[in-house]
């Protein structure tokens, strides 16, 4: 992806409340690092128009309850910064319509994620110049490297779907952020798959220490420990495997991600689609 932004192409839009909306921004961020839909141009900004629970989910801090599998796509893939200040949007029913359920006396059945009048925010989405993850055009380019030079990689996909990189070397100011990430040391860039796969297993016991979440990845799992804690590991690379799942950072996920990758008894059906698929053959 280029290391400037799309200079001429922006997107705008407004965010629907509830499910649907959180599954839109999900699959607009899994385009970036696939550099599908519009970002197949380059690095084009979006501009949304989202309720600050959205914002909550995709930008909480580690140890937040709203921390989840979404939030940390987002840090892998872009930087979010305020489009206007948030108390200019405060007042709901001054700027938006319809008027907020508690103005019209709304059914309370209404769950609060889809109520109307929850206070909304403007944000930009800059897309990473690189990220934590790796596209699939990339993987394949560096499988058919990996065939013309005979190069082997010693661990299952190693060569054909990751490779080596500093995904957050770009400088970037962070006065305005709504979400600051920390510098990630140098680490090996996986495709989306495995990405989802880790985060989907160990989010679900998101308040389980890493020690035990661990084993969710597949049996023999806890092997990995040994690769992010130790004496021989550097201090850099070593990520506290008794911190609860959402205690975590994005960079001790990108470091659980790429043992996962390096692991040579990794699960090779990571989707319950392809499980499924796999017991009808």
């Amino acid at each position: 992806m280029r290391a400037a932004p799309h200079s001429t192409l922006s997107f705008v839009g407004h965010l629907p409340l509830g499910p649907v909306g959180e599954q839109l921004i999900a699959q607009l961020l899994r385009a970036i690092p696939e550099r599908s839909w519009l970002f197949k141009y380059g690095r084009m900004r979006m501009s949304w128009l989202l309720a600050q629970r959205m914002v909550e989910r995709i930008s909480s801090p580690p140890l937040r309850s709203a921390r989840c599998k979404l939030t940390l796509i987002a840090e892998a893939t872009a930087d979010l910064t305020p489009a206007v200040p948030n108390e200019i949007l405060e007042d709901y029913d001054k700027y938006f319509w319809p008027k907020s359920e508690s103005m019209v006396g709304g059914k309370k059945k209404t769950p609060l994620p889809r109520q109307i009048g929850q206070p909304f925010v403007a944000v930009n989405i800059d897309p990473r110049a690189e990220g934590s993850i790796l596209s699939r055009d990339e993987a394949k380019e560096l499988q058919v490297r990996q065939v013309v030079t005979g190069a082997t990689g010693g661990a299952q996909g190693l060569v054909s779907d990751a490779t080596p990189s500093d995904p957050f070397s770009e400088k970037r100011a962070s006065k305005a952020r709504v979400i600051k990430t920390e510098a990630v040391e140098p680490t090996t860039r996986v495709t989306l798959n495995k990405w989802d796969y880790v985060l989907r297993q160990l989010f679900i016991l998101k308040s389980t220490p890493l020690e035990k979440a661990i084993q969710n990845l597949g049996p023999g799992a806890s092997i990995l420990l040994s690769k992010l804690t130790g004496p021989d590991i550097p201090e850099s690379r070593k990520v506290d495997i008794k911190a609860p799942i959402n205690a975590l950072s994005l960079q001790d996920f990108a470091r659980i991600v790429e043992e996962f990758h390096k692991w040579p008894f990794a699960p090779d059906v990571l989707f319950i689609a392809d499980q499924v698929e796999e017991d009808r053959n």
